[in-house]
């Protein structure tokens, strides 16, 4: 387990005291169900799976233009100086 320190409102502390003598748990154990709820809602992605995601698109479309690759810089700097 690490620590962190965190800044509360002088509104958030109260109410947060409050709540663990309700429950009669530490704080400490509602700020971690807390963060476990928030992060229950986010997706869990590796940096694996991101850059298979990546790969598995790379050379799926065609613009025509043969040279892209080598002179991408070239043809962005045309493209907004146009």
């Amino acid at each position: 387990m690490t620590t962190r320190q965190i800044a509360l409102t002088d509104a958030e502390a109260r109410r947060l005291e409050a709540l663990a003598r309700r429950r009669r748990v530490p704080e400490d154990s509602l700020l971690r169900e807390a963060v476990e709820r928030l992060l229950a809602g986010e997706p869990q992605v590796d940096d694996e799976q991101i850059w298979r995601k990546a790969r598995s698109i790379v050379g799926m479309a065609s613009s025509g233009i043969p040279d892209l690759s080598e002179r991408h810089d070239d043809y962005f700097v045309e493209a907004i100086e146009s």
